[in-house]
């Protein structure tokens, strides 16, 4: 029976909105989430932030809002890291983020001017925006969309399910070709061994109605 293996337990983020006061301690200790940024607190260039974002299929943290920006000054404060990578390139003729959109927003200081050569931005924990013209080793924070999280726990499937709720979260949907692709990434990632272990999802099948469905409602069609 799969409830007696010792099982990987995998979280689906976007489902229901994770602080990052909320998180469990289960969590790994240098990685720190929200549904919409993922923050890593080892030290790298900004060439390396650049790659390690866009490895996980997205790019260094755009911000085009106070609520945005508050949310990766969340993530800072629990992490208590002074200061970390955004996506942000800034030269006298040119300001915009990584993923091609302008500079509208912003939490530089006004005499803060991008020089000729080019500047890159970090963020501090107060929320402020500095620029870099140097080398410079600092975390980073990744603009994420619909990351799955994937924690090596064993735990029955009610456990499982227990956990995702005391962290605001759900089991994870996976109902797509793409959600298959990025779940065995993460495994990889992780390097998880897949010999001998299952791994929990948050497909169901509840005895009032008899149709398998997943953790947040909408069926679970083959």
């Amino acid at each position: 029976m799969l409830h007696k293996e010792k099982l990987l337990l995998l979280h689906l983020l976007p489902l229901l909105f994770l602080s990052a006061s909320s998180l469990s301690t289960n969590l790994p200790k240098d990685r720190y989430y929200t549904c919409n940024y993922h923050l890593h607190t080892d030290k790298v260039s900004r060439e390396e932030a650049t790659l390690r974002c866009e490895k996980q299929g997205g790019k260094l943290a755009v911000i085009h809002s106070a609520a945005q920006n508050e949310e990766v000054g969340q993530l800072l404060q629990s992490a208590q890291l002074e200061s970390v990578w955004i996506g942000l390139f800034l030269t006298d003729s040119v300001q915009q983020w990584d993923d091609g959109t302008s500079l509208g927003f912003s939490k530089l200081d006004p005499a803060d001017t991008g020089p000729a050569s080019g500047a890159n931005v970090l963020m501090g924990m107060s929320g402020r925006w500095y620029l870099m013209k140097e080398k410079h080793w600092a975390g980073f924070v990744c603009g994420v969309s619909r990351r799955f999280v994937l924690f090596s726990l064993p735990l029955t499937q009610a456990g499982s399910s227990d956990t995702c709720a005391e962290n605001s979260m759900e089991l994870a949907r996976v109902a797509s070709s793409k959600d298959v692709r990025q779940v065995r990434r993460l495994i990889k990632e992780e390097g998880v061994s897949k010999r001998h272990h299952w791994y929990w999802v948050g497909g169901e099948n509840p005895t009032a109605t008899g149709i398998w469905q997943w953790s947040d409602g909408t069926p679970a069609v083959g």
